[in-house]
């Protein structure tokens, strides 16, 4: 089956892709009775659940806010409201999101003994909560109440989504570009159907083909 979304609509597919991926990550309970010999059987799949979650807070900002302060999107309360969120601490939290967590997670599979994860559900909506232990603050990221803002955060993004994705933005130029060029420079990619799997390319009107296979 094959089907021709728009470049706004693959965006809103996308990340709410990601977010039904993250929510089973999160019903996910581990145990020692679902077959898998986890070495911390309990808890929730905590960093594969963060790392999407800072996978549309990266997108939603980059389109509102630019690539450069994306992280930032985390202090616009019609996006992600956390209470425990200011104009004194936004860029401090925004940065803590991206390289104490996202980066590491992404990069290396593991965030520093100072940086956790939380799956408490938290009455007051924090995207952190922090507590002294032998003498260094530790920052628990909420993973809960990050989820619960990033599903407000794509609803309302993808409503006005036509004030936030340009055709002409540098984004959007790029990626098609690219997309482009690898078709192009890889025509076997249509002439060879995988038996499982999706393969996308951009053609001439800037739509995105998203081929689909059984």
């Amino acid at each position: 089956m094959e089907s021709t979304l728009t470049i706004k609509e693959t965006i809103v597919e996308s990340l709410n892709e990601s977010l039904r991926l993250a929510r089973v990550g999160i019903e996910y309970k581990k145990s020692k009775e679902n077959g898998i010999l986890w070495k911390q059987p309990e808890g929730i799949l905590g960093f594969p659940v963060t790392i999407l979650l800072c996978s549309i807070t990266d997108a939603i900002g980059s389109y509102i806010l630019g690539s450069k302060k994306s992280y930032e999107i985390i202090g616009d309360k019609d996006f992600y409201d956390f209470k425990d969120i200011n104009d004194s601490n936004k860029a401090n939290y925004a940065e803590m999101l991206y390289t104490q967590y996202r980066n590491p997670l992404i990069h290396n599979q593991i965030i520093r003994e100072q940086y956790r994860l939380d799956t408490r559900n938290s009455d007051i909506k924090s995207l952190f909560i922090l507590n002294k232990e032998n003498g260094l603050t530790v920052y628990y990221l909420q993973v809960n109440d990050l989820f619960d803002a990033s599903i407000k955060a794509v609803e309302n993004f993808s409503k006005r989504i036509d004030t936030f994705v340009k055709e002409d933005s540098p984004i959007i130029k790029n990626s098609s570009a690219k997309l482009k060029k690898n078709y192009i420079s890889n025509p076997e990619i249509s002439d060879t159907k995988p038996t499982k799997g999706m393969s996308a390319c951009c053609d001439d009107a800037g739509l995105y083909n998203v081929q689909r296979f059984k």
